[in-house]
C-alpha cells in the first residue's frame, strides 16, 4: 500500500446561506472572478460553526448579529486547478437588518443575486447555487 488515498481526503469548507426579503443569496466574487456563498475552509481543530464567524468577519467584515442556524446541505467537489476534493458545508444564516458589508482584500464583489441566474454556468460550483432558488 502506497498511503496515497488522493479520493478520501478533502478540504472542507463551510458556507454561509443568506437571504435577503425577495429570496436572493449573498455571494461574494473573490480573486477568481467566480460568484461563491461566503464562507471558507475549516483550520485545522476549529469548530465549523466558528469557522464560518471567522470567515464572515475575513470576508465580508460582519461580526454582530450572525444567527448560524442549521446545516441545510453538503456538497462536494473536484477542484482540477488544486488535484483536490472540495467540500462545502452550507449552514443558513440570518444576519440583523442592520448589516453592512465590508469586504476584504481578497473579496473583489458583494452582492444578493437570484441564483437561478446560474443555471447557464459550466462551472459546477456556480451552478449549485442555482438549487437554492
Amino acid at each position: 500500500m502506497s498511503g496515497d488515498y488522493p479520493n478520501t481526503f478533502y478540504r472542507v469548507a463551510v458556507k454561509a446561506l443568506i437571504k435577503n426579503e425577495k429570496d436572493q443569496i449573498l455571494l461574494v466574487k473573490e480573486k477568481s472572478d467566480k460568484w461563491d456563498l461566503p464562507g471558507g475552509g475549516l483550520d485545522h481543530g476549529e469548530e465549523p460553526v466558528d469557522g464560518l464567524r471567522r470567515e464572515l468577519r475575513e470576508e465580508i467584515g460582519v461580526t454582530d448579529n450572525i444567527d448560524i442556524g442549521n446545516i441545510i446541505d453538503q456538497k462536494s467537489f473536484w477542484i482540477e486547478g488544486k488535484r483536490a476534493w472540495l467540500m462545502w458545508i452550507v449552514y443558513e444564516v440570518s444576519l440583523s437588518d442592520q448589516a453592512h458589508f465590508y469586504p476584504s482584500e481578497g473579496v473583489t464583489d458583494i452582492k444578493f443575486i437570484d441564483p437561478s441566474s446560474f443555471q447557464v454556468s459550466e462551472d459546477e460550483r456556480e451552478h449549485y447555487l442555482t438549487t437554492f432558488s
